[in-house]
């Protein structure tokens, strides 16, 4: 009886020694995690203080992460906002997407000027740092262009004939 307690000591023993580094690595492993969720947490806290301050809607805001970034989305009246923050909860760039009613007057009228006989069709509107311009889709017939508007110049980035 003895030796069958002492056996089963043994094999018990054995089996905790074989486990412990396995153990210790998902402890290890689980606190990393927690480490990380935490850092993640205040980085989104941040970001949220800081989206909070600079936009102000009563529109519902949508939240998502990837590994790089934090974003913000919602929707005012005919303005879709998506504004992205970095890792550590710093503004990084804002994107308004809207339709041609919405585009501001000195950029609409410069690009109707500039492509005549053109209709502006929809507009994102970017901010990232000091850098400001607006993606305007313009059609006429089955020309499409998007032009780019930035500081008061007025560039092609594409073009093709719609089907």
């Amino acid at each position: 009886m003895v030796t069958l307690i002492l056996s089963t000591y043994d094999i018990s023993q054995a089996q905790l020694r074989a486990l412990s580094p396995s153990l210790a690595s998902d402890n290890y492993n689980a606190t990393g995690k927690a480490k990380s969720n935490a850092k993640f947490e205040a980085s989104k806290d941040k970001a949220t203080k800081n989206f909070n301050k600079k936009f102000k809607t009563s529109a519902p805001v949508r939240w998502s992460t990837d590994e790089n970034f934090i974003q913000a989305y919602y929707k005012e009246g005919d303005v879709t906002t998506r504004v992205t923050y970095n890792i550590k909860g710093k503004w990084f760039r804002t994107i308004k997407s809207y339709d041609a009613p919405n585009l501001e007057k000195r950029v609409a009228n410069a690009i109707k000027r500039k492509f005549r006989g053109y209709e502006i069709s929809c507009i994102n509107e970017v901010q990232e740092g000091s850098v400001h311009c607006y993606f305007v889709n313009i059609v006429k017939d089955k020309d499409f262009k998007q032009v780019i508007f930035y500081l008061g110049e007025i560039m092609i980035h594409q073009e093709f004939v719609l089907q």
